[in-house]
């Protein structure tokens, strides 16, 4: 609406967007109302910044700039590492791929 206001358009929204963050509430409503507009999705840090490679290394848990954001604790991210180690291990392919 503010952008209406002043005779712009809003082209795309660029937004974190991946496994670490995929059900929350805010970020669906930010999806849905964007395709309602007509407004792009842009998604950065797929790969939450390394934690779900296979390079990630747990000392740098805490320093993870998507940790301090999304608030994902540790076993859920151990977790999500596991299905995902199986699945790329599965399809021979690297966590970062499947992710």
């Amino acid at each position: 609406a503010e952008a209406q206001r002043w005779g712009e358009a809003i082209a795309a929204n660029q937004v974190m967007y991946g496994l670490l963050n995929h059900g929350n509430a805010t970020l669906r409503e930010t999806v849905r109302t964007c395709r309602e507009l007509g407004i792009a999705v842009i998604g950065y840090s797929p790969i939450g910044q390394g934690l779900l490679t296979d390079k990630f290394s747990p000392s740098e848990f805490k320093s993870n700039r998507v940790v301090r954001m999304t608030g994902l604790r540790r076993p859920a991210l151990d977790a999500l590492q596991a299905v995902l180690r199986a699945v790329a291990a599965e399809c021979d392919r690297s966590m970062a791929q499947v992710a």
